[in-house]
């Protein structure tokens, strides 16, 4: 038994898993709880986690953005942001009519999508190894999309503008608001996610995110919705 030749095993923890067990994502995890993005079987796999897959994830590698408990709490507080639980307690006392509601369902539920960004970053990585430079700008599409045209043909994804140091991560979203990650906590940020979707025992899909915390909420520009 020689320690040096056993492989390097992933993290087992999904996105659900990191965010159910941080005191300082409970807001977003309750938002994402309730959403279309909580997934325990697709295609006749199951999740790799009894907390849930997210249903976005397609064999690649992201990166989650989680805004802080307070600043959830100030959107929901100024409208800016639904709960489930507001939008079930109106529609049953018959103060949304059912298009308003099913619109306000999708907005928050896009709202959320918008959180979860193609391509996994992670501050730290030493980016120069593959060719490129420690410090960046690019722009990454997100899980949140909207039809370009009225015939619905073609989709397109709301995008993000990152800008990436050896030591930092801001992200512009589609209104023009800045936001950093959080790097005061080891434990909000770099926290690395593999989710699995088993059938018959064996791995049938993996996907790789990273899980960072955020001063405050993304929100882009509605278009089509």
């Amino acid at each position: 038994y020689i320690l040096e030749e056993q492989p390097l095993l992933t993290t087992n923890r999904s996105v659900f898993d990191i965010l159910e067990n941080t005191p300082e994502f409970s807001e977003f995890y309750k938002l994402l709880s309730g959403s279309e993005l909580l997934e325990s079987s697709r295609n006749g796999a199951a999740a790799g986690s009894l907390a849930g897959n997210v249903a976005s994830f397609n064999n690649y590698h992201y990166t989650v953005y989680v805004p802080t408990n307070e600043s959830l709490q100030d959107s929901i507080r100024a409208g800016k942001l639904d709960t489930w639980e507001n939008l079930e307690n109106l529609y049953n006392m018959e103060l949304l009519s059912d298009s308003a509601y099913d619109a306000r369902k999708a907005a928050l539920n896009a709202f959320l999508r918008y959180h979860i960004q193609d391509n996994s970053l992670m501050i730290g990585l030493d980016y120069s190894n593959e060719g490129g430079s420690d410090t960046f700008e690019r722009t990454y599409e997100t899980a949140t999309g909207y039809f370009t045209d009225e015939e619905k043909k073609n989709y397109k994804f709301h995008s993000v503008d990152v800008k990436v140091t050896p030591t930092s991560i801001s992200v512009t979203d589609g209104q023009g608001h800045e936001r950093h990650v959080l790097t005061d906590n080891k434990a909000l940020y770099n926290q690395t996610a593999r989710e699995y979707q088993l059938q018959y025992n064996n791995i049938s899909s993996s996907s790789f995110a990273i899980v960072h915390a955020i001063d405050a909420p993304l929100y882009f520009e509605k278009k089509g919705y």
